[in-house]
Parts: structure tokens; sequence; C-alpha cells
């Protein structure tokens, strides 16, 4: 079977088309995405940075007014104790002895 030239260029395989090498655009296009990239970052660090902060300063705060509740826990234990030995009879009646009353023979019940 004879081939003609007609067909031989149907037989044939395509032609590669030509490929041409461009440089210099990657570069360029790239750089905006690199600098919003670090935009980000920055902006992820300086927030961890400062709410790392604030739970250090909170963590100070807690520890201050921990040390302020046993503080006045102390104090509110020392306030009872000596309410507790004001208000004692023996010292009510230590207290009116020595300003000179004495207690009284016979108690009264006065009915309004």
């Amino acid at each position: 079977m004879a081939v003609t030239a007609r067909h031989a260029r149907t037989l044939a395989p395509p032609a590669r088309p030509r490929l041409r090498v461009v440089r210099g655009t990657a570069g360029v296009r790239r750089m905006p995405f690199v600098l919003f990239a670090a935009v980000i970052v920055a902006a992820l660090v300086l927030a961890l940075t400062s709410a790392q902060a604030l739970v250090a300063q909170g963590a100070f705060r807690m520890s201050e007014l921990q040390h302020r509740v046993d503080r006045l826990e102390v104090e509110h234990d020392l306030l009872r104790l000596r309410a507790a030995r004001v208000s004692s009879p023996e010292r009510i009646a230590a207290a009116a002895k020595r300003a000179g009353l004495v207690p009284r023979a016979q108690v009264e019940v006065l009915d309004g």
C-alpha cells in the first residue's frame, strides 16, 4: 500500500509548540505574597506576646490577692478572738466591780 504525501502529513506526529523562557516575572509576583505573609507572622507574634504578658500580669494579680486574703483571714480571726475576750461575762463582771458597781440582791421583773 502506498502512502501518499497527503496521508503522510496526517500520520506524522504533530509538531511541538516552541516554548519560550520568561525570566524575572516570578520574583515580582512573589513579593506581595512574601510581604503579606511577613505582616501576618509579625501580627501573630505580637498578639501571642501580648496574650502571654496579660496572662502573667493576671497571675501576679491573683497571687497578690491571695496574699491579701490570707492576711485578712488572720486579722479577722484575731478580731473575733478579741471580741470574744471583750464580751466574756467574767471580764464584764470584773470591770463592773472596778467601777464600784455591785450586783443587785433581788431581781424585779416589770410587766408593762
